[in-house]
């Protein structure tokens, strides 16, 4: 989707598909991030539809610990796409089960930053991330962002530079050349 700048006011509004991001917020995770605003813009859309309270519960993940979480996956889909294994509930579901892990096991906010990397980033057990989660979704999901840019100086660099591969690679992960090519086009068919 194409992003549209709007004046709004005495400030610009970005919209991407439906949802309208305001100019301050976008534009001061840029400047802590190093991510040209649209570029956050366009994550936002594809990973979570620009909601910050998302939650997704990856039960492959979870299940490495021992777990046996429902969760269908295929050979050439080791991640299940059932809402009900991945969702909100999937998480809540879990959570009692092994808080520490499921927070560890689901991405998280508009950006949809594993729960790893946002515990590593903020130094909070999973408890006080959770808390901290459900208190205030898009502070968080604006810092755990601002965490795993900061410790992917290669991503940023393909940000700036557009290599829409190298960040689909950075950001989606590599596991397969196919899933990396096709995360790519759906960021460059949503900064269009």
């Amino acid at each position: 989707m194409r992003p549209i700048w709007l004046l709004a006011g005495l400030g610009l509004v970005v919209v991407v598909g439906r949802r309208t991001v305001g100019d301050r917020r976008l534009q001061n995770l840029s400047a802590a991030t190093g991510v040209p605003a649209d570029v956050l813009a366009a994550f936002g859309v594809i990973e979570s539809n620009n909601v910050d309270d998302a939650i997704r519960f990856e039960c492959h993940r979870f299940n490495r610990h021992g777990w046996a979480m429902p969760c269908t996956t295929t050979a050439d889909r080791p991640w299940s796409v059932t809402a009900s294994e991945t969702d909100a509930g999937a998480f809540y579901r879990a959570a009692p089960l092994d808080l520490d892990h499921a927070v560890r096991s689901s991405s998280w906010g508009r950006y949809q930053v594993m729960g790893s990397t946002a515990l590593s980033h903020t130094g909070w057990t999973a408890a006080e991330f959770l808390d901290a989660f459900e208190r205030s979704p898009a502070d968080v999901s604006d810092e755990i962002a601002i965490g795993w840019w900061a410790g992917n100086p290669g991503a940023r660099a393909a940000a700036r530079s557009r290599d829409l591969l190298a960040l689909a690679r950075a950001y989606n992960g590599s596991w397969s050349e196919t899933q990396a090519a096709y995360y790519a086009d759906r960021l460059g068919r949503a900064l269009a």
